[in-house]
């Protein structure tokens, strides 16, 4: 019975059970970055970055960024992901110099509050293992 146990455990983790952006990484953004009607997807929402439940992914995943020469989020690479730099509070040293920062801050996102370490921990994780969908 432990036999039938210990490998149920191993195949839950090893099959199917990883990390996702549906599972792990968008509820994190839909509540700090979308609920504050920041990246809302409303025409209001002056930045065009729509974070929404559903929106999300395929706004970020290998897209440019307006603000750097790094994409928003580059898969595997944590470093060279300007959205990660973003929420870090490092993204100024990896920002376009003709940039107009004006309305955007040298402050990481999100502006209100601050992710936890298991958000970011679980967004690092996200984009190293090549930001699966």
């Amino acid at each position: 019975m432990h036999r039938l146990i210990a490998l149920t455990a191993l195949l839950a983790t090893s099959v199917g059970c990883g990390i996702s952006y549906e599972r792990n990484v968008e509820p994190t953004f839909v509540r700090s970055c979308a609920a504050v009607e920041c990246h809302s997807g409303d025409p209001a929402d002056e930045s065009g970055l729509d974070l929404s439940q559903g929106n999300g992914y395929g706004q970020i995943v290998g897209q440019a960024s307006e603000q750097s020469d790094l994409p928003l989020i580059d898969p595997g690479n944590p470093d060279g992901s300007y959205l990660w730099h973003k929420i870090n509070g490092t993204h100024v040293q990896h920002e376009d110099p003709n940039f107009d920062t004006a309305g955007t801050g040298t402050d990481p996102m999100p502006p209100v509050g601050s992710l936890s370490v298991n958000e970011l921990s679980n967004i690092e994780k996200w984009i190293t293992d090549g930001a699966p969908e």
